[in-house]
């Protein structure tokens, strides 16, 4: 028998193994190249030869339709083609496929059901699984697969609740069978923060607004004095009872190992941490003012060091000074003398007298020596004079470091008094917040009822926090009394009576003028 290709169909040679014209594995014709079944269908594979050019463009033939059940094998001829299906061999199928129950009455399975279930599957070769049974090999698998599948009993549904309109009319009737409620019984008479506030019944008139005014605006100057009085007095007792919170729990801290306190073990720490943070600031600002003193005492020992080298010097200085003024007092004194001197010779040059000649010859030789004698001294206080400088010099660089050190010293005291200023700030925070955790730490001793581990103290603290809460009610309560007087009438008297004397002085001013 000859072979050929399963591709393109071309004769193939004896020993050949492979396709010459497309390269496809031989088929050899005495093997069982029957097509395989997939559930209980026949597929043979089929194709058509290539075109033989391969510029020409083929065109895809019409798909012929899908025969009825029973018609003959169509094979297709379009290259490539999947295998065909063999219509012939598809069983017809019923006009109504078998259920085992209706759709519409579907129930839940129970695990007794599954065995009857099972064995009726095996007999009709139908199970109900929602699928459609073709009653081949295909749906014979579908069913030893399924058999295998644990089938859940849902739970029944839930009664559903009571309707909404029975539960309201319930309600309704549960309200109409209460006893009615008494109303609320109006207040007998004015009311203590109407009794402190003192401003008299509210008017009902228009003129009796402005005596309402005068009484309100005198009465509330009182209020507002006395409140000014009890919120002082109130922040004082706030003070104390503080105070002696923070002693009790100063108390408790001091017993942190006894067994007793170990519910607050939390708050002995923080309140430990925070004695810490108050003593490290207090230790750091103690460092930083000792710096600073050391500094300016450095600065001081500086600036006394420069006035002792300057003192000498200003001494001296003083002494040259006093022998220079000496010498220039001198030495006018001699100019003078020679200025007298000259003028008298000028006088007797003019003279006629016998005897002026040897008057002018004894005034020239008193005028020669006393200018010998300025010369000497001015000689005499040249030195002076140069000493003097020197020393001035000195002196001069001894108070221009002493300055330059005054200045570091005044800018040192002024960022000492800020970093002073600052640390104050710094430690007067920590040792608020040590405040805060100690009255924390002193009211949760007195919730646990930790008490008898300070009784004095305790008591102590009790009783100021008692006096501080009265004392706050009663605060309260006179503001509340202040504001309660009648802000639109207030209003209408005062304008009652800036209106009328406003009117009466226009009254009064036209009366004048007309």
């Amino acid at each position: 028998m000859s072979r050929t290709c399963a591709r393109c169909a071309s004769p193939l040679a004896a020993a050949s193994v492979s396709c010459t014209s497309c390269g496809a594995q031989a088929v050899d014709p005495s093997a069982d190249n029957e097509a395989p079944r997939w559930g209980g269908l026949d597929i043979e594979r089929t194709s058509a030869p290539r075109s033989s050019s391969p510029t020409t463009k083929q065109s895809r033939p019409a798909v012929p339709p899908r025969p009825r059940p029973g018609a003959a094998t169509v094979r297709a001829s379009v290259p490539g083609a999947r295998p065909a299906v063999d219509h012939a061999r598809i069983p017809a199928l019923p006009a109504r496929m078998p259920r085992t129950a209706p759709v519409a009455n579907r129930s839940v399975t129970t695990p007794a059901q599954i065995p009857g279930m099972l064995s009726n599957a095996e007999s009709n070769d139908v199970l109900d699984t929602g699928m459609i049974s073709l009653g081949d090999a295909f749906s014979a698998q579908q069913t030893a697969a399924e058999s295998s599948l644990d089938l859940v009993s849902m739970p029944p549904p839930k009664a559903r609740a009571e309707p909404l309109a029975s539960i309201t009319e319930a309600v309704k009737t549960a309200r109409s069978s209460a006893p009615p409620s008494a109303p609320p019984s109006a207040p007998s008479g004015p009311t203590k923060r109407q009794e402190l506030a003192d401003y008299g019944p509210i008017p009902a008139k228009l003129i009796q607004t402005v005596p309402y005014f005068f009484r309100v605006l005198m009465r509330k100057r009182v209020l507002d004095a006395e409140l000014a009085a009890l919120s002082l007095h109130r922040k004082h007792l706030d003070a104390q009872a503080e105070e002696a919170l923070c002693v009790f729990a100063e108390a408790l801290y001091a017993l942190r190992k006894d067994p007793r306190l170990s519910p607050l073990e939390k708050q002995l720490r923080v309140v430990a941490d925070s004695q810490q943070q108050v003593g490290a600031r207090e230790e750091d600002a103690q460092q930083a003012e000792t710096a600073r003193k050391r500094e300016l005492d450095e600065l001081a020992n500086d600036v006394q060091n420069i006035e002792a080298k300057a003192a000498p010097v200003r001494s001296r200085e003083s002494e040259l000074q006093a022998q220079a003024d000496a010498l220039k007092t001198r030495i006018r004194g001699k100019e003078e003398l020679v200025r007298k001197t000259e003028a008298e010779i000028q006088t007797l040059k003019k003279s006629t007298d016998a005897g002026a000649i040897d008057r002018i010859a004894a005034l020239t030789a008193e005028r020669d020596a006393r200018l010998g004698e300025a010369q000497s001294l001015n000689v005499q206080l040249l030195p002076l004079q140069e000493d003097l400088s020197g020393l001035r010099r000195e002196l001069a660089k001894l108070m221009a470091t002493a300055s330059a050190l005054h200045d570091e010293e005044r800018n040192l005291s002024t960022a000492a008094g800020r970093e002073h200023e600052r640390s104050r700030v710094s430690i007067g925070g920590a040792r608020s917040a040590y405040q805060q955790v100690l009255r924390s730490l002193a009211e949760a001793g007195l919730r646990a009822k930790l008490a008898e581990l300070a009784p004095a103290k305790a008591r102590t603290a009790t009783d100021a926090m008692a006096r501080a809460a009265a004392k706050r009610e009663s605060e309260e309560l006179h503001r509340a009394a202040t504001e309660s007087y009648d802000a639109a009438k207030y209003q209408q008297g005062m304008f009652l009576l800036v209106g009328g004397t406003g009117l009466v002085f226009l009254l009064f001013a036209g009366l004048i003028i007309f």
